[in-house]
């Protein structure tokens, strides 16, 4: 089958984690047979290609320099889809997109310009909302004409989590068929590992400072960190890795009395999987989320889950079950739960054995499998 991705993100040199999903989503199509050719939207700069042809991992990449904001303006937006066109056509993609089955467009807000390629080649597509904080602006993009009229022409609507297809639904009345497809993990490539807790319990936050900001909930954290320092009274010591977008930049760096904490920078997915192995808890404070890869990862990989309680995160850790819960941006309640667990350790294999029990019925190969039927159906 021929398939067409259409997406915002890919990894590169500056950001090997970047919308990672996006290229492993695509690299297992092809490892299963599939041609997969990659359109990868890009805001439009002045020094910035119009198109770019580049291979990653094999794949072939088409990074066009068009997107501009529905914000601007029906002219600017106009302007930008006449620039996505004609760029396409100067590069002799004619061929690609004549041979397409089917698009697959991953993020909202490509969803505009999916459309306009299946029209113009008289193919069938889908749109993937991802998660909540990087698909759609609910109160911008969901509400605009050209928007709403890309989604309603789409196949389907397929959704990470229940929670995000709820909050899509509740903004945007349209009719097109949706579906909640959970992304899941690739069991093989995390071994299940329930480490030994001896006199230290190591923490893992993997999800850094995005934007020099608190997204992805750092700052919580390190003020949970802070307060905690004062009450640690137990055989138990906490060793703290802190890794993800400028992490490493002593903007962010605080020091502690009784924590030990690393500062690491981004990681790759390999450097990933060996840091899950060792750690005991994995803490996900974020304010904003789908449903991040590092839960499904760490729930498979035997470590015990601290996360807040937002997005489609409770979809998956029950409090007291297969985790613990806190609301988004409260750093006493994350304390509390801290606290909880360095008093009763034995607490982090009974929770971590729920977690993999509970994944291992979402395995990554169902994910793959409910797009190539979705595929099937449509493409003809």
């Amino acid at each position: 089958m021929n398939i067409l991705l259409v997406v915002t993100g890919l990894p590169d040199n500056d950001n090997l984690a970047r919308s990672v999903f996006n290229l492993n989503y695509a690299l297992e199509l092809a490892n299963l047979g599939h041609n997969v050719n990659i359109i990868y939207l890009r805001a439009l700069k002045p020094n910035r290609p119009l198109v770019k042809e580049r291979k990653l991992n094999e794949l072939k990449v088409f990074e066009v320099g068009c997107v501009i904001p529905i914000k601007y303006g029906k002219m600017l937006n106009f302007i930008s889809h006449t620039i996505f066109r004609l760029s396409l056509i100067k590069k002799n993609l004619v061929s690609i997109f004549e041979e397409t089955d089917v698009i697959h467009c991953i993020n909202g807000n490509g969803a505009i310009y999916a459309k306009r390629l299946a029209k113009e080649y008289n193919k069938p597509y889908i749109v993937q909302f991802v998660g909540s904080d990087v698909n759609f602006d609910l109160s911008v993009n969901l509400l605009s004409a050209p928007y709403k009229s890309a989604l309603a022409k789409a196949r389907y609507l397929t959704f990470n989590s229940l929670r995000l297809k709820i909050d899509f639904c509740q903004k945007c009345k349209i009719n097109t068929p949706t579906q909640v497809i959970y992304r899941g993990v690739k069991l093989c490539d995390f071994e299940y590992q329930l480490s030994p807790i001896k006199s230290e319990v190591k923490l893992l936050f993997l999800g850094g400072f995005p934007n020099m900001g608190n997204l992805k909930g750092g700052l919580t954290l390190l003020e949970a960190l802070s307060r905690l320092d004062d009450r640690i009274d137990n055989e138990f010591s906490l060793v703290v890795s802190v890794g993800g977008p400028n992490s490493e930049r002593n903007n962010f760096r605080k020091y502690f009395k009784n924590i030990s904490i690393d500062y690491m920078g981004a990681k790759t997915r390999e450097e990933v999987k060996v840091m899950m192995k060792e750690s005991h808890i994995v803490v996900i404070p974020s304010l904003n989320e789908g449903l991040p890869n590092v839960l499904y990862e760490a729930m498979a990989s035997g470590n015990l889950l601290i996360c807040s309680q937002v997005g489609g995160i409770p979809e998956f850790i029950k409090h007291g079950k297969t985790g613990f819960l806190f609301p988004a941006d409260d750093s006493e309640g994350l304390v509390v739960l801290l606290e909880r667990v360095l008093n009763n350790p034995q607490i982090i294999q009974e929770l971590a054995a729920a977690a993999r029990n509970m994944i291992e019925k979402y395995d990554y190969v169902k994910f793959i499998n409910a797009y190539l039927d979705i595929f099937e159906e449509i493409k003809d």
